[in-house]
């Protein structure tokens, strides 16, 4: 069984990176740069949800920033407790929510990646 557990909570920490790595290369690409703050990682999440006038659109709705906040401090007490007080609620919760959460992620991420092609198209057209 305790096998399980660790399998399950290296997916969240795993789904949780994947999605800052991705934030990262946004912020590094588009945004000039990511926060550089010692609660960068929270920075970097909010940010993503926030239109930045004449540079770009939110990447993600708030709410699905408030859910990505949940895997975000997960994977925060698992790599500073290592999973001494974790709450089987808590991950009841993340389990359950998991399927939907990714799939809002691609939706949004897809509506962004929408948003930049049609910002390169723009590009091209004005360079031709």
């Amino acid at each position: 069984m305790a096998t399980f557990w660790k399998v399950l909570l290296c997916s969240f920490i795993i789904f949780y990176t994947g999605c800052e790595r991705l934030f990262e290369k946004i912020a590094v690409e588009i945004n000039g740069g990511r926060p550089r703050t010692f609660d960068w990682q929270i920075r970097l999440l909010q940010s993503m949800a926030l239109d930045v006038p004449q540079v770009r659109p939110a990447v993600m709705s708030l709410s699905l920033e408030k859910q990505l906040a949940e895997y975000l401090g997960f994977r925060h007490v698992v790599r500073n407790i290592y999973g001494l007080e974790l709450d089987p609620d808590r991950i009841a919760r993340l389990v359950q929510k998991i399927n939907q959460v990714s799939a809002q992620l691609t939706s949004e991420i897809e509506q962004f990646v929408a948003y930049l092609r049609e910002l390169a198209a723009g590009v091209e057209t004005n360079n031709e």
